[in-house]
């Protein structure tokens, strides 16, 4: 029981660091070259930011794997549009700039991604997308190393990363989306969820819930193993053991859509939205 209470501390930890970070932060693209290149490490790094123009499209899918993230915000423009963050490390300067050259960015197989020279021998290289798409825009996202933030898009959005922070700020629509090893953050707007209801889940990382005063769902969250700090008014029914309650399934405001938001190692805090 030690063990595993030390194994779960371990990893709420790690996910705390994350996202008290810069995994969530939005900066411009001058910020990130500047940020990029001022890093450290024992090898060359190369920098560069490419534009991206689609034009419009009902459904956006952006696959930022291998070790690459994803950031889509909607916007009330028409088209979609943003920039690739390609960082590639290699033993000099020419080795890393040589290695970027050899990266695609671009529409394949109907998903935006990256393709370039499999990593090794000293050389590897990452390829972020920082997109603006139209509110109402259906998306796909998958990701592996890095975290995905979706803020103020509307649609049917599905999102899975395995080593990343999970982003979703003020969403609708029908939401599904996953994190395994990563902070799991979740920002509702309005007075109630506009669509059939969200579902999403980190297995180790910590939740937080910002909720609107007068917010109306069907709110299901909580945590298997990790603390439970509950910090709006609800209504709960049936025998509530001190200290061991640590997941609820009630209606809040008029209910609602389901929002459901949940964690398996780390602790949940569903916080007021000011």
């Amino acid at each position: 029981m030690r063990t595993q209470t030390r194994v779960l501390a371990g990893l709420m930890v790690l996910a705390a660091t994350l996202a008290g970070g810069s995994a969530f932060a939005q900066v411009s693209d001058s910020e990130w070259l500047a940020q990029c290149r001022d890093q450290g490490g024992r090898q060359e790094r190369f920098c560069e930011v490419r534009p991206l123009t689609l034009g419009g499209a009902g459904l956006l899918r952006v696959d930022g794997r291998p070790n690459g993230g994803v950031q889509i915000t909607g916007s009330d423009q028409g088209g979609i549009s943003g920039s690739a963050r390609i960082q590639a490390q290699a033993d000099t300067e020419a080795e890393a700039r040589t290695l970027a050259t050899q990266i695609q960015v671009g529409l394949m197989d109907g998903w935006l991604r990256a393709d370039g020279p499999q990593s090794g021998d000293g050389r590897s290289w990452s390829v972020s997308f920082v997109i603006s798409a139209p509110r109402r825009t259906d998306v796909e996202v998958e990701a592996v190393n890095g975290p995905v933030s979706l803020d103020g898009l509307i649609g049917r959005i599905r999102a899975t990363t395995v080593n990343g922070p999970l982003s979703l700020r003020e969403l609708a629509g029908d939401v599904r989306a996953r994190t395994t090893n990563g902070p799991l953050q979740v920002t509702l707007a309005g007075t109630f969820w506009d669509g059939i209801g969200l579902d999403a889940e980190t297995r180790n990382g910590p939740l937080t819930l910002r909720v609107p005063e007068g917010y109306s769902a069907q709110l299901d969250v909580g945590t298997v193993n990790g603390p439970f700090r509950l910090g709006i008014p609800v209504t709960l029914q049936g025998d509530l053991p001190a200290g061991r309650r640590r997941s609820i399934n009630v209606p809040i405001g008029s209910g609602g859509a389901p929002v459901r938001v949940r964690t398996t190692n780390g602790p949940v805090a569903i916080e007021h939205r000011h």
